[in-house]
């Protein structure tokens, strides 16, 4: 490697530490100024278990923020920009699982079903973390099919953001900005049994899409509701 390579890349890894150090702080500042409205079912009172939150790619920012501290485990992908993901995560209070349909699945899941207890929520973005955007993989309908867990929904909608230029436009809520979560156990628990049907997965992975796209949409209903009051 010559030098201007070397000094590049050195460059880079510290951009990078700098970078998982500062982020969770500056989320966790703006967080705190964010108004949040709750809707759909509060799955973090304890009378609720076996529970897995599928939620869009675009939305992590802005989620990491708003559930900071709520004892949450997330699935994170393998590659890069899963490690910066992870990293941030667990400085602000997640732990995680690292895999994918795709990569290390079947260790991943097999690492939930024995070392996450019952009641800690587990976290998926099925569009993740290389899209299409709002397009679903199979990898949480498997999760849920071998946990025996609920698929929960969270549609996130935020009145002033600022949206990156990437392929799932991903996007953090600005300060004080209101915004609503909103939860949808809908699409209920996938059935072991028949995820060796390519007819049942498809139908399942059709309806959680149709379902997660609905929880979006009442989010920013009800949003829009909230601006106008």
């Amino acid at each position: 490697m010559n030098k201007p390579k070397r000094r590049g890349h050195i460059k880079r890894v510290i951009s990078a530490k700098i970078a998982q150090w500062l982020t969770p702080l500056f989320i966790r500042i703006i967080a705190k100024t964010w108004r949040i409205r709750w809707q759909g079912e509060d799955i973090y009172c304890g009378e609720h278990k076996d529970v897995i939150i599928s939620f869009w790619h675009q939305t992590i920012p802005t989620a990491i923020g708003s559930h900071r501290d709520k004892n949450i485990c997330v699935m994170v992908s393998l590659n890069r920009d899963g490690e910066m993901i992870s990293r941030v995560a667990t400085r602000m209070g997640y732990s995680t699982v690292r895999g994918s349909s795709s990569s290390r699945g079947r260790e991943a899941f097999e690492e939930i079903t024995t070392t996450v207890a019952d009641e800690i929520p587990i976290a998926f973005t099925p569009d993740g973390p290389r899209g299409p955007m709002h397009s679903v993989a199979h990898g949480v309908l498997w999760a849920s099919a071998i946990t025996g867990r609920t698929i929960y929904s969270m549609g996130v909608a935020a009145e002033k953001y600022w949206s990156a230029n990437s392929w799932d436009k991903m996007f953090l809520a600005k300060p004080f900005s209101k915004i609503v979560i909103n939860y949808d156990a809908g699409m209920g628990v996938v059935d072991r049994t028949q995820m060796s049907d390519k007819n049942y997965r498809d139908q399942q992975t059709n309806r959680l899409q149709e379902v997660m796209n609905e929880c979006e949409s009442a989010a920013k209903k009800t949003l829009s509701e909230w601006c106008n009051e």
